[in-house]
């Protein structure tokens, strides 16, 4: 894992480049980012991609967001959001905030029908758990003229009741496997950059997921890129650090 100061941008949007050129090679990274709010966090990170988009053409960046209200009142938040971008293609909140490019939103719209594939596949105890089964159908309808045969086993899983999050560490431990493996199915095709912005209010569930794929990511083309304020990470919770 890899912090980066912010002393000078160029010498930082050099770091995020080398460790995106490792990734690219099947080596998956973690990078954090560290600052205080209005340090230039997200503009740093928004200029990584603008440069990383225009020189892979390949490469889909999917972003998910920490929030301060909901806090660990909100299991999986961020990697929920991305694997809805990466599932569904719904971007038009992301292009409206300018978190994401029209570049970027046009390939996740692309992606959407063999991302669904995969996750049916590899992934389906995901469906109604951490991606509802109605939004994959309609994103499906729109990106699939015909019906194809994984859209039974879709329809099947979108039926089920929406499921709790992890509730055992068994229950758990799938869930993170099955994200993974998601994550390593579409990396096989298209390189992903993971942007988790704002760690610092991540829920336990969230950080546990992002230690894991830490962990199972080093043969993929993957680079998770974190974000976090140091101060808020040392004051902790319920009076910890």
């Amino acid at each position: 894992m890899n912090e980066l100061g912010f002393v000078g941008r160029e010498r930082e949007l050099a770091q995020l480049q080398g460790f995106l050129d490792t990734a690219m090679k099947g080596q998956g990274q973690i990078a954090f980012i560290a600052g205080e709010a209005g340090s230039g966090k997200t503009a740093l990170l928004r200029q990584f991609a603008t440069r990383a988009e225009r020189t892979n053409p390949d490469l889909v960046i999917a972003v998910g967001n920490c929030n301060a209200q909901t806090g660990v009142g909100d299991p999986y938040l961020p990697f929920r959001e991305v694997l809805t971008l990466l599932t569904t293609g719904d971007v038009e909140g992301r292009l409206s905030q300018g978190s994401i490019t029209p570049e970027n939103a046009d390939r996740l719209r692309k992606l959407v029908s063999r991302s669904v594939q995969v996750l049916v596949e590899v992934g389906p105890d995901l469906v109604e758990v951490l991606v509802p089964g109605a939004k994959l159908m309609a994103a499906v309808g729109k990106a699939v003229a015909n019906k194809v045969g994984w859209m039974d086993d879709l329809e099947r899983l979108a039926q089920r009741q929406p499921g709790q999050l992890g509730t055992t560490p068994v229950e758990q431990n799938r869930l993170f496997e099955q994200y993974t493996n998601v994550l390593k199915a579409l990396a096989a095709e298209h390189p992903l950059v993971l942007i988790i912005d704002d760690l610092h209010w991540a829920d336990t569930g969230s950080v546990a997921l992002l230690f894991h794929l830490a962990r199972r990511i080093e043969r993929s083309r993957i680079l998770i890129v974190g974000t976090y304020r140091p101060n808020e990470v040392a004051l902790g919770r319920e009076e910890g650090r």
